[in-house]
């Protein structure tokens, strides 16, 4: 039997204001508390929630991988880097122990918390659930709820019951990832990292926050110098009107300027924080991918900002018409050569001096293959014309214009 263990639901976990996960890429269970969830004390449809964790536990055990696991296999087999990759290469950075015993209890000790869904930005590839101001715009929208799942989510913040399930967590922590909404408005997110220095775990934890980069709060920049890691998660898919397109409520020069200090930021704490660029690869990003990669090479040379993740957005979860390969066409041909440019631009500006630098070499590969996918997979025309629907039914509502954004007419 073929070894497919993952660390996740054992030591890991995902954690929200109104749903948890074993991990960010599984199914959820619709209930407000970490604990009762790890512990299994929840009443819920048994048929289809089973026993949750333990199910998933075993499945990994077994080989019996239920269908969320089983998404990280075929990502693997067509040779890209999944989320098992990264909690595998994680667990062994931080010196978790693996635990392969299904019936063992889960112990969270690296951890993603969402506290609110609160946001200034309303992202094409993003969800009402993770923005409050792309919920309020669908609300206001009709026409635009039939491509979301989640909808009236509303302004949607942490309660008691879990703010108090994570206190009681800290203690076992060695990671943890502070995500949103935008982590940097939240007052919950000020508040637990004030609740982990006070009750003294902070030099022993590693802290990730991933930002839009639109605002910088100082007092919180302070208290990462009281941890032992922080890693800053900048989520940049575009520069200039590009960003400003795909991640609407982006200014530009405040976003950049913003990037320049968190970098700075790092070169005064070399040891101690680090910053890299997560990018969510949409039928838009990848467009002009290469001025992207260009931009961050710039500031890795000046800062050591790495190049985190590079993958292209979930089928299943964003819409087929929002993956790249529902470009077709001109669109699909100009995809192609942006991403044969940026993997030129990586070789020639990183891998040409330095050729074993894991995050270049990793952003690398999963370029390429997403280049050979577009590639190879047949053009699917209904997918095609939902994300031109898609696509004038935003323009449309925001007054924006793709044509004038990327130089060509859908």
């Amino acid at each position: 039997m073929e070894d497919f263990y993952c660390p996740s639901p054992w030591t890991g976990g995902f954690f929200t204001y109104n749903e948890q996960k074993a991990c960010c890429g599984h199914r959820s269970v619709p209930i407000t508390s970490p604990v009762k969830f790890i512990s299994g004390n929840y009443v819920l449809d048994k048929a289809y929630y089973g026993s949750y964790l333990k199910d998933v536990k075993h499945g990994i055990i077994s080989g019996n991988l239920d269908q969320n696991c089983q998404h990280c296999k075929t990502t693997e087999s067509n040779g890209n880097r999944s989320l098992r990759h990264t909690f595998i290469e994680q667990a062994k950075h931080l010196g978790i122990a693996e635990v392969r015993d299904p019936d063992a209890p889960t112990v969270p000790q690296a951890i993603e918390v969402r506290l609110s869904n609160l946001c200034n930005f309303k992202c094409r590839m993003c969800f009402p659930m993770y923005s409050s101001l792309l919920d309020m715009e669908v609300s206001e929208n009709p026409q635009l709820k039939k491509w979301y799942m989640d909808t009236d989510v509303g302004k949607q913040h942490s309660g008691q019951e879990l703010f108090d399930d994570l206190i009681t967590l800290i203690p076992n922590l060695k990671w943890i990832n502070l995500t949103g909404g935008e982590p940097m408005i939240l007052p919950a997110v000020m508040d637990l990292i004030d609740a982990i220095v006070d009750q003294g775990y902070s030099s022993g934890m590693s802290l990730q926050i991933t930002t839009n980069c639109s605002t910088v709060h100082p007092r919180m920049l302070e208290q990462f110098t009281k941890f032992k890691a922080v890693q800053l998660t900048l989520s940049l898919d575009g520069i200039g009107t590009v960003a400003e397109y795909i991640r609407h409520g982006t200014i530009w020069n405040r976003v950049s300027k913003n990037v320049e200090r968190y970098g700075q930021l790092s070169v005064e704490n070399p040891w101690m924080i680090h910053t890299n660029v997560n990018i969510a690869l949409s039928a838009y990003a990848v467009l002009e991918i290469d001025k992207l990669i260009d931009y961050v090479c710039d500031t890795r040379v000046k800062y050591g900002t790495l190049m985190h993740t590079v993958l292209p957005i979930s089928r299943s979860f964003a819409g087929q018409h929002m993956h790249p390969t529902a470009l077709t066409g001109q669109a699909r041909q100009r995809a192609i050569a942006s991403i044969e440019k940026a993997v030129a631009i990586i070789d020639r500006r990183i891998l040409s001096t330095l050729d074993k630098i894991d995050d270049a070499v990793h952003i690398k590969s999963q370029l390429i293959g997403l280049c050979e996918l577009l590639k190879t997979e047949p053009e699917n025309r209904s997918n095609w014309e939902k994300f031109k629907l898609f696509t004038q039914e935003m323009d449309q509502i925001r007054g924006e214009n793709f044509s004038s954004v990327f130089g060509f007419e859908l």
